[in-house]
């Protein structure tokens, strides 16, 4: 469920890309690299495609209005998103709590409708641990406890006829949003990091491993939608002047999951680092992204939009979202200087003293965070 503006103006390539607590989230590799302790102190975001899908679920679930609101919103995708985190790093050890919110609705076929319906919420804590081996090759491990309220799932016009007919009620299918349960769930990740001037970075991600499934929190209740297993890779290289950095990013997600077409499967983008602000551009299943982000000191702000796919295939049918996102971070390096906000992409903390991307070892910080 975690998602930020700079990984989505890339087009959703992120994970050779992050080496600070944000790989609590996405790369677990990434805490091999920190040499500081840095504190996300908070991390609030929010995105929407469409502001009255939560209005709308509201009204679907009202007899009276059952019926008209349905007919009003086919062929039409609405999303709504967001949350927030705290986490923090130190050489070899990254620890963070998390509340994310993730909610959808597509209504198709008014023949013999059928209604997509998300509505999730989840928190949970995190740890997680990384190491170096031989300074090129990092690998690091997280594990999760997720307490998750929702569902995920397809009803058929079986269920919406009934509602429709006056046979059954709105609640067949919104007493499902109180379905709870708890799981724990493990993270890996393995960055290969090969010499040379460019710094390009091999990534390897497996997310929930096994999957990670939810126990009812009540005997007899129903669990929450099961967070299958994902298999990625992805590369990035960095082309760093003192003025400005370019670096292209790629990754293919999915990868165990033969199911889904690859062009739905790829991403890929660049990051423009100038003084004070990046510039993000990127391929999201085929869809265009873009984003941005400012760094305030303390204060990092990020936005970004992205067209998903809803459809069954690359072109099919496109929801365009947008997310906005505020992060307030401070942190100290290896030798105890306190370090304050980020570059608005990048990982590392920008030294009050030296507005440097680099860290006590002179390792240059990948300019792209979450």
């Amino acid at each position: 469920m975690h998602i930020s503006p700079q990984e989505m103006g890339l087009g959703g390539a992120f994970i050779s890309a992050v080496d600070n607590e944000e790989s609590l989230w996405f790369n677990p590799a990434g805490i091999a690299r920190n040499t500081g302790i840095h504190w996300t102190i908070a991390n609030p975001e929010a995105g929407i495609s469409d502001p009255t899908v939560l209005q709308n679920l509201s009204k679907l679930q009202s007899a009276s209005s059952f019926q008209s609101t349905l007919n009003s919103l086919y062929d039409q995708p609405m999303w709504a998103g967001g949350g927030a985190d705290t986490a923090i790093i130190m050489p070899h050890l990254a620890f963070g709590y998390f509340y994310g919110a993730d909610a959808s609705l597509l209504v198709q076929n008014p023949v013999d409708p059928t209604m997509d319906l998300t509505y999730l919420t989840d928190q949970g804590i995190v740890a997680g641990t990384g190491w170096t081996f031989a300074d090129i090759l990092d690998m690091g491990l997280v594990a999760k406890y997720i307490t998750r309220t929702g569902v995920s799932q397809n009803f058929g016009s079986d269920t919406i006829g009934n509602i429709i007919n006056g046979n059954s009620q709105p609640s067949a299918i919104f007493n499902n949003l109180s379905n709870k349960g708890s799981g724990v769930g493990l993270d890996w990740g393995t960055n290969l990091r090969i010499p040379g001037p460019a710094s390009p970075v091999l990534s390897f991600v497996w997310d929930n491993i096994g999957n990670t499934e939810y126990k009812p929190s009540t005997s007899g209740g129903i669990a929450p939608p099961i967070d299958y297993q994902d298999m990625r890779i992805g590369g990035s290289f960095l082309l760093d002047t003192p003025i400005v950095s370019v670096m292209p990013i790629f990754e293919v997600d999915q990868l165990n999951d033969t199911s889904i077409q690859l062009t739905n499967k790829l991403h890929a983008g660049v990051d423009l680092d100038l003084p004070l602000i990046d510039l993000q551009a990127g391929l999201y299943q085929g869809y265009f992204t873009y984003g941005a982000g400012f760094n305030l000191g303390p204060i990092g702000i990020g936005a970004a939009s992205w067209g998903e796919e809803i459809g069954g295939a690359p072109g099919q049918m496109e929801s365009r979202r947008y997310l906005v996102q505020i992060t307030l971070r401070l942190g100290f390096d290896a030798f105890g200087n306190i370090t304050a906000g980020t570059t608005a992409a990048g990982t590392g903390a920008v030294s009050s003293e030296s507005n440097s991307f680099f860290d006590s070892e002179d390792n240059p910080y990948v300019k792209v965070r979450r």
